[in-house]
């Protein structure tokens, strides 16, 4: 596939080889890679599809062009990213800030994996970012709500629970919402629930509507801990040991 470097389509490519071997893809920690880089081709395969439970995906041809088929990687006519879903698919490593060049992106879903580290504000905040699901990982520090909304201010879905090592101070930007997920202890204000009125409103559902004069339609204050995600010893060479931090870099983007 041979892209003019001014051509947008040619940062998102880069985006995502150095995601694949930034975070685990290369080094062969992805569940299912189809049509990824550096996969063998293999000529009894007709689609390449071999996407099912338990697949390392060892028979998938690769393709030169990431919308023809890259596993979790959705694009519209015009061949640029919109969707990136590779849930539950043992991602390892932290969230590059090289997804900042998906200027299209509107659905990122990196939840029930190894993602570790702090959240880079700038692979968030893209124009058309709609929902963002990073749930149930490993990730850590203040989650940058302030700056993301500024960027991708027709954010509608965030789901950041389960993240044990994750806070931050959730703005009144996010009142607007349509689904906010989030740990209940590790935010300010705190959005629990007051004790004379347990099964009312949270805190910052209250906080809303005095603010703002509305809230989330969806609010969820998670007491949950998280559960790291493994590999179902189904998975051929799987194992059920934690992820690496940082995760394994191999090879050498091309």
């Amino acid at each position: 596939m041979n892209l003019n470097a001014r051509d947008p389509r040619f940062m998102e490519r880069y985006a995502l080889v150095v995601f694949y071997f930034q975070n685990g893809g290369c080094a062969g920690d992805w569940i299912t890679r189809t049509k990824w880089l550096e996969v063998p081709s293999s000529p009894d395969d007709s689609d390449g599809d071999d996407s099912e439970a338990g697949s390392t995906d060892s028979s998938s041809p690769s393709s030169a062009d990431h919308c023809d088929g890259w596993h979790g990687i959705v694009c519209d006519l015009k061949k640029r990213v919109i969707e990136v879903n590779l849930s539950k698919n043992y991602v390892t490593g932290k969230i590059p800030m090289e997804f900042s060049q998906l200027l299209e992106l509107s659905t990122l879903d990196l939840s029930n994996n190894a993602l570790v580290g702090e959240v880079p504000a700038v692979a968030l905040s893209m124009r058309n970012m709609f929902t963002i699901q990073l749930n149930n990982n490993k990730l850590e520090g203040e989650f940058p709500f302030a700056e993301v909304k500024n960027g991708a201010y027709i954010l509608d879905n965030l789901w950041i629970q389960e993240n044990d090592g994750l806070n931050g101070a959730i703005t009144g930007a996010y009142c607007e919402l349509n689904s906010v997920t989030l740990d209940c202890n590790n935010f300010d204000p705190q959005p629990t629930y007051p004790v004379e009125d347990i099964g009312g409103l949270t805190t910052f559902e209250a906080d809303c509507q005095v603010s703002e004069l509305v809230s989330p339609k969806e609010y969820t204050c998670n007491f949950e801990p998280s559960v790291p995600f493994t590999k179902s010893p189904a998975v051929a060479g799987a194992t059920n040991a934690p992820a690496t931090s940082p995760a394994t870099v191999c090879g050498t983007p091309g």
